[in-house]
């Protein structure tokens, strides 16, 4: 362990005995990072390939393909050139901050096609859950654009030295700490109602099946909700995962002490977000193909019912000569 030679460049001769700074350590988070965002630039250009057929469709996956791009550059940039601080180094500094702005609108992006398709899909959805949406779209664009400055705002600090290059980083990432809570109250917001409405849509299917005494879990509402709900669960955890590491990592700067724990933070996040896009597009494929062999049983099981009504409901059975005359109604015969 040893003096931060990356964020001491910031406070200068502050805290010069605060030894965090592990190069192994560093070195394993970004190999970490190159691969993994790696591999979540290839699935997403595979997703690309056989997914975006439309130019809308291109355009919300865009901000999540260039960012995955810069994770990767950034890290191999950084492996590379080890002496590449953020701050110091230009290139790795301009790719490191417009990698977290393209990150952030990739995910504005991403939960605007989530609400938007859970209210227009679902006719069953309440006002509120409708009201937040509505409000959350009209503020996008406008974020989306404040994220793009606001993250060039930090970058802009490796034209400056010692306390003025602090300052730029800390209104920067002060800024960028009130987006990570403006993005987690509606999302908490949404998916909290949307997760009460599916919940109490169960409670009622299973009351009725209580007091009607009908099996509904046979019905397809019923299996709809078994389905979403989990879902919904499941993006609420790794929204608030996601959100407690950009928390962390937005926090640190703030701090004398803590800054200088931002020479792990800045690869964590890079892993996290790579991490959670994976994670997406791996479901996003799974889910698909799960609906493909549904459709392919289907499809059999319509088949084989079409080719058993074909053989025994072709024609009527061929009467011959010295049989007994049958009385019985053929379905083909009129009554």
């Amino acid at each position: 362990y040893s003096n931060s030679p990356e964020f001491l460049y910031f406070v200068e001769n502050i805290n010069e005995n605060v030894c965090a700074y592990q190069e192994n350590a560093i070195h394993i988070l970004y190999i970490f990072a190159c691969t993994t965002s790696f591999l979540a630039l290839l699935m997403y250009l595979f997703l690309a390939k056989y997914r975006a057929d439309t130019a809308t469709k291109l355009l919300r996956i865009l901000p999540s393909l260039l960012s995955l791009l810069l994770c990767c550059i950034s890290s191999v940039y950084r492996l590379v050139k080890e002496d590449a601080y953020f701050g110091q180094d230009i290139w790795f500094t301009f790719l490191i901050v417009n990698a977290n702005a393209l990150t952030a609108v990739a995910i504005a992006t991403y939960l605007m096609k989530y609400m938007h398709y859970m209210t227009v899909k679902n006719d069953w959805v309440s006002d509120v859950v409708r009201k937040h949406v509505k409000t959350f779209e009209k503020t996008q664009k406008r974020a989306m654009t404040a994220d793009l400055l606001m993250w060039n705002l930090v970058g802009a600090s490796v034209f400056s030295q010692g306390m003025q290059a602090l300052i730029i980083v800390r209104v920067g990432f002060g800024l960028a700490l009130l987006r990570v809570f403006y993005m987690l109250y509606y999302c908490q917001i949404f998916i909290g109602t949307y997760i009460s409405d599916l919940a109490e849509m169960k409670n009622l299917k299973d009351q009725s099946a209580k007091i009607f005494k009908t099996d509904v879990k046979n019905t397809a509402i019923y299996s709809w909700i078994q389905i979403q709900l989990p879902r919904a669960k499941r993006f609420r955890f790794f929204a608030n995962l996601y959100g407690v590491v950009e928390f962390l990592y937005c926090l640190f700067p703030l701090g004398n002490m803590s800054l200088f724990w931002m020479s792990y933070f800045i690869p964590v996040s890079l892993i996290m977000w790579s991490f959670l896009s994976l994670i997406t597009v791996f479901l996003g494929f799974r889910n698909r193909l799960r609906r493909k062999l549904q459709l392919r049983k289907l499809s059999a099981i319509r088949s084989s019912v079409k080719k058993y009504s074909a053989t025994n409901t072709s024609q009527p059975p061929v009467q011959r000569l010295g049989d007994r005359p049958s009385t019985s109604i053929h379905p083909w015969q009129e009554v």
